[in-house]
């Protein structure tokens, strides 16, 4: 599977059921990088479409509390939740595990696993699962659109910001 992958590039499934993505990639930087990036969480506006902020509520070792505002092109606006955030590094994995606790989405979870990919420590294997659905009026439509558009573009920037360093 990850001989089909290369650099600069990102791969993509779709779940329909329960609704979900997930993408994969070869980034060129450590895996301790990617997640130094991806934990600075008041910095994802800046990496993000339509995050508007990210407000660390509680952080305690590798579990951190975090409210996200989005705002939508869609009619609905803006939305915001709280997720529940767990970082482990054992055995050279790395992952990164998101639980919805509350807000304007019915299903908000997922998974990032980073490894050293072939024993390459300057090059990562991710693999980003996630899994959204929203409460509010969104068509469905729209929402598998916003999922399946968004989370490839979101782990292509973040591949380009992590290699720049």
């Amino acid at each position: 599977e990850t001989a089909r992958l290369e650099t600069g590039k990102v791969l993509t499934a779709v779940q329909s059921s329960p609704p979900g993505v997930e993408v994969k990639a070869l980034i060129r930087c450590a895996p301790e990088q990617m997640l130094a990036l991806l934990t600075n969480y008041e910095k994802m506006p800046q990496h993000i479409f339509g995050l508007e902020r990210a407000e660390v509520l509680r952080s305690n070792g590798n579990t951190a509390t975090v409210r996200f505002t989005m705002k939508l092109p869609f009619p609905v606006g803006r939305i915001v939740w709280t997720n529940l955030i767990q970082t482990r590094m054992v055995g050279g994995i790395t992952s990164l595990e998101w639980t919805l606790i509350d807000g304007d989405l019915e299903i908000n979870d997922g998974r990032l696993v980073m490894m050293a990919h072939r024993g390459d420590s300057d090059l990562t294997y991710a693999n980003y699962a996630v899994r959204v659905l929203s409460r509010s009026a969104l068509p469905k439509s729209a929402e598998r659109l916003a999922t399946r558009w968004l989370l490839p573009k979101i782990v292509g920037k973040l591949r380009r910001i992590a290699e720049q360093g």
